[in-house]
């Protein structure tokens, strides 16, 4: 089985390196992607949460580690 993502919006932040360690004092930005309107926030405060999933696409296969 397959799964295709579409992403509805993009992580920025200066980061340049992808290194797992020292993220508390990054600050990044969502950006809607063009498509998505911003209505899609009308009312977002009647929400107690949001969850944001994201996919890390800046590492190589090769280069992913899974354990400590």
């Amino acid at each position: 089985m397959n799964i295709t993502v579409t992403p509805i919006a993009f992580v920025k932040n200066s980061r340049t390196t992808p290194i797992d360690d020292a993220w508390e004092e990054l600050v990044s930005e969502i950006t809607l992607a063009e498509n998505i309107p911003t209505e899609v926030f009308d009312h977002i405060e009647d929400f107690s949460h949001l969850e944001v999933l994201y996919y890390f696409d800046q590492v190589k296969d090769e280069e992913i580690i899974f354990s400590g």
